[in-house]
This record gives C-alpha cells, structure tokens and sequence, in this order.
C-alpha cells in the first residue's frame, strides 16, 4: 500500500471478488486473483482460461502473493488508474480499514 499508493481495501476487495475468495478456476491453476491477461510483453508462465473467448492467455504466477505484487505493478503503470487512488481521500468519516 505505501509503496505502490493503492489502499489495501481496495485491493484485497478486488481480488476476493475477482477470485471468488480464491476459488476460481483462474486463481487455482494459476495463481491469477485478479484475471489479468498476458499481453504481447508478459514474459512470465501463461495459463490459458475461456473468458471472453476460448483459450485467452492469463499471467500465471508461482504464488498469490506475486498475484497481488504484479497487480499493483500493473495498476499503477497506468496513468488514469493512478491518479484515481490520488485523488481518493486519506480518511473517511468511519475511518479507513488499510
């Protein structure tokens, strides 16, 4: 969370739900709690899983807790996803669980 400025909160919620609490096919075969696809520079293992179309290429990692580094590697590549955590609060009324 300090090092990459992405609240846990948001990113444990993210992968419970896009692993379904770890069960998914995606998060069992491959470590992948998040269902992020290889791309053209991914140069780690693949697993390949039916998402939009059969056969899609999924990063596999050798564990979850590389799951969840890759993901905030890849969340703040991008420009627009990062400045969305900027621009979220420090604290809220009830205060924050990170």
């Amino acid at each position: 969370m300090e090092r990459y400025g992405i609240p846990a909160s948001i990113t444990l919620a993210q992968g419970i739900l896009e692993s379904d609490c770890g069960n998914s096919a995606l998060s069992r075969s491959s470590n992948n709690h998040f269902g992020i696809k290889c791309k053209s520079d991914w140069t780690g293992r693949r697993g390949l899983h039916d998402d939009d179309a059969r056969g899609e290429c999924f990063r596999a990692y050798p564990s979850v807790e590389a799951s969840y580094q890759d993901h905030a590697v890849f969340s703040t590549a991008s420009r627009a996803t990062t400045r969305s955590f900027l621009m979220l609060p420090t604290t809220t009324a009830a205060g924050r669980a990170d």
